[in-house]
């Protein structure tokens, strides 16, 4: 499927541009341009909006003790401009594979943004909470045992 989006404000490294139009081909940005772009697309009027990059969220836990592997959670990401999540650790008894596999699953939608995912949290040993998170310790504290 192809769109064009006609007249849009647009956020690029420079700053603002007014008026810009973008032609999506599939998933991708094929072309950006202040100039009028010919193209079989279907057409919206974005006169008054702004368009930016996706938003990138580097410290979240997808699979916590509560709510793991919530596909409504990670819609609500995305409608709030949020294209790519990077789990911190997984807290609960899920495992890397589990988190793997549901990435998986998910990349073949563009409902959802792309996942980074993690193992299982570490932690100081009896430190912050989760499910059996690795627990470390330093030299010092070995001796004192």
């Amino acid at each position: 499927m192809r769109y064009l989006l006609k007249n849009a404000n647009v956020f690029h490294i420079d700053g603002v541009c007014s008026s810009a139009n973008v032609l999506i081909e599939g998933a991708k940005i094929a072309k950006v341009s202040v100039q009028n772009i010919e193209a079989a697309a279907q057409e919206y009027d974005l006169s008054g909006y702004t368009l930016l990059p996706g938003l990138i969220n580097t410290h979240v836990h997808l699979m916590d003790c509560f709510d793991g592997f919530n596909e409504d959670k990670l819609k609500v990401w995305l409608m709030s401009g949020f294209t790519h999540l990077r789990d911190q650790g997984i807290l609960s008894k899920h495992t890397t594979k589990d988190a793997v596999i549901w990435r998986e699953k998910l990349k073949c939608s563009n409902l959802f943004p792309s996942i980074s995912v993690c193992g299982k949290y570490i932690s100081s040993v009896n430190g912050y909470g989760g499910i059996e998170p690795i627990g470390v310790m330093t030299e010092r504290k070995l001796e004192r045992l």
